[in-house]
């Protein structure tokens, strides 16, 4: 009984004596009791200590994977998993790397892609 009041205080205040910080599994933090530390805790959308992102969800190309940024699809350059250049015939749009439109090439969600903007042509939306 009195192992188990210990480990219940370690898992919600605990204090990781070797780094000298508090550990709080309510502030992104729980406690490794294996290795003695207070470790971030990914998925709980709090950016902690080792964390670059922390977007809750597994996705990896959505820029954050892993609480580690990460380019998206067709991204060749990003910074903190926001797109800075995409591959050829994408555009980048709002940090993203979106289909470029009137290419000629079927790409994503776009059904066809006939070149132009050109109305009642028999294509001229996108999606």
């Amino acid at each position: 009984m009195f192992k188990q009041q210990i480990l219940f205080r370690l898992r919600i205040n605990c204090f990781d004596y070797k780094n000298q910080q508090w550990c709080n599994q309510y502030h992104g933090y729980y406690y490794y009791i294996y290795l003695h530390e207070c470790v971030s805790i990914c998925g709980d959308r709090m950016i902690t200590q080792n964390e670059e992102c922390d977007d809750q969800n597994n996705f990896e190309n959505d820029g954050c994977f892993n609480c580690k940024c990460k380019c998206q699809k067709n991204s060749l350059i990003c910074q903190f998993g926001q797109c800075l250049e995409c591959e050829l015939a994408y555009k980048i749009q709002s940090f993203q790397c979106v289909p470029q439109c009137g290419n000629q090439l079927i790409q994503d969600n776009e059904i066809c892609d006939d070149d132009n903007n050109i109305n009642f042509d028999g294509y001229y939306f996108r999606f």
